[in-house]
């Protein structure tokens, strides 16, 4: 099992799979509170789903039994309490084979078919989009990075101030006026020492935006000591910063995680509710809009949607035409190929065209119902 994260290049290559022996399409909730038992859940859970497979497989038994052969090994790595990821992920065909493992929690599901089901990987990537941490404290500035639910250190930045004052007693207190000097000796130690922080961190802010930028954070989250720094990256308007009011210093890298992927979920939630309005708004207001999956595959191959937004719940089959297009959402249409899978059809041509991809669910997701649940900002 790979360690390595899926990327948007993983994506594409797997929506751009097409196996006439069939693909298997794995997804492994390895949840670690069922670790302890000799027969973990999530083994029992993926075999109940290879079972059902066996009974309804669309490309036929043989082809499921070989394919499941194949793959006995990768299927076993997935599964096994000795592989690192909460979610296990495996794509296997004769062609291509990939597997990854990340902390996100997903559904453990099986398919067999023509084509991998990638669906639950594109929300994997749009719910656990990376994000940083810097937590600022007297000792310096900790940098982490969350990416797909899995927390891990950067870099640290120790703060050292070698032109500080040595003595912060000041002058003896035995005489009280000179005692009256000595309160003030401290003061003026304790001012320095804060003024010299606040240009240490002053100083590491490029090096937090270098790596926002190189590790394509969408969010940014302060904790601890880090008013300056919050001034000074608000200031520059360069990725959505966001406040934690909790010493996180040291904390190890999970409990990192859990403390701050709570503020994290609820502002991008509040993005997409955003989102949903503006997209609607655009409608009422008779911007360049096309909502309905049939419209949306037609702008999509002219390369005119700039934001493709679903509800991630939608199960819709249809026909296409030699293009790709999406001509019909009747599967027993006369005209073109019969596709079983509208919605991921929709993400493999909005990849390929570089529009922005954002599944939907919950009432964010209800909100596109009348619009057939997929609406798409057009660029022109």
């Amino acid at each position: 099992m790979d360690s390595a994260h899926p990327t948007l290049e993983d994506l594409e290559a797997l929506l751009a799979l097409r196996s006439d022996d069939g693909v298997l399409s794995i997804y492994v909730d390895a949840d670690p509170a069922e670790k302890r038992s000799s027969t973990p859940a999530w083994q029992i859970r993926l075999k109940n789903q290879l079972r059902a497979l066996r009974s309804n497989s669309g490309l036929g038994a043989d082809a499921l039994e070989t394919a499941l052969s194949e793959a006995d090994a990768a299927i076993e790595d997935a599964v096994s309490s000795g592989t690192t990821g909460r979610t296990r992920v495996l794509f296997h065909s004769r062609e291509i084979v990939r597997s990854f493992g990340f902390g996100l929690p997903l559904r453990t599901h099986a398919e067999f078919a023509e084509r991998a089901f990638v669906r639950p990987l594109v929300v994997a990537l749009d719910r656990g989009a990376p994000y940083g941490v810097v937590i600022a404290s007297k000792a310096g500035i900790r940098i982490l990075e969350s990416r797909l639910g899995t927390m891990a250190d950067l870099q640290n930045y120790e703060f050292e101030d070698p032109g500080a004052p040595r003595d912060r007693r000041g002058p003896a207190a035995a005489n009280p006026a000179r005692g009256q000097q000595g309160v003030t000796h401290l003061e003026r130690v304790e001012a320095h020492d804060e003024e010299q922080r606040k240009r240490f961190m002053i100083g590491r802010i490029d090096d937090v935006l270098e790596q926002a930028a190189r590790r394509e954070w969408v969010d940014l989250v302060l904790a601890g000591t880090a008013a300056v720094l919050d001034e000074a990256l608000q200031a520059r308007q360069s990725i959505p910063v966001l406040r934690l009011d909790a010493n996180l210093g040291n904390h190890a890298e999970a409990e990192v995680g859990e403390a701050t992927w709570q503020v994290v979920t609820d502002s991008r939630d509040a993005r997409r509710a955003s989102l949903v309005r503006s997209l609607i708004e655009g409608v009422d207001a008779g911007e360049p809009m096309v909502a309905g999956a049939i419209a949306a595959s037609l702008a999509l191959l002219e390369g005119r949607v700039a934001v493709l937004a679903f509800d991630d719940g939608l199960a819709l089959s249809g026909r296409r035409d030699a293009d790709g297009a999406i001509i019909s959402l009747n599967v027993d249409a006369t005209e073109g190929s019969r596709e079983d899978r509208v919605i991921d059809r929709l993400i493999a041509l909005a990849l390929s065209t570089s529009a922005e991809v954002v599944p939907l669910d919950g009432n964010q997701a209800d909100g596109l119902a009348e619009y057939g649940g997929v609406l798409a900002r057009l660029r022109w």
